[in-house]
């Protein structure tokens, strides 16, 4: 190690590694747009117009391709994906985005662990300190 990186933080030494590191750099790029892309589940249901996660729409229609399909078909056959705004990786049995029930349940899942982060953090410190206790 040189003597310019031995006084420095272990954040900063752990950000120099990562920077010449691509694989790395990719995967935390995509994780920033992933987390995005959870937190914006509200507006892309907006965007889709097909309303929250739990909305049914058995008896819709959507246009795809210059036709009028059902969401859901008389047989209980949902809507495949579309590649567009509404239903964009289709629909499930009752009608509803698929795309938009799986942001929201990435929403979820991140406003979930937040808490617990924050918990784990306190008990690391505390760690850091004193040791745990045993259960």
């Amino acid at each position: 190690m040189s003597g310019a990186a031995a006084g420095l933080p272990p954040w900063q030494l752990a950000l120099r590694r990562m920077r010449h590191n691509r694989a790395t750099l990719l995967f935390a790029v995509l994780f920033c747009v992933l987390v995005g892309l959870a937190l914006a589940a509200p507006l892309w249901a907006h965007i889709a117009g097909t309303g929250g996660p739990s909305r049914n729409h058995l008896a819709d229609t959507i246009v795809v391709d210059g036709q009028r399909r059902d969401v859901v078909s008389e047989d209980r056959i949902p809507i495949g994906p579309t590649w567009r705004s509404a239903y964009f990786l289709g629909a499930d049995g009752n009608g509803r985005d698929v795309a938009v029930r799986l942001l929201y349940g990435a929403r979820n899942s991140h406003h979930r662990a937040r808490p617990r982060r924050h918990f784990d953090a306190g008990l690391l410190a505390r760690g850091a300190r004193e040791p745990l206790p045993r259960l």
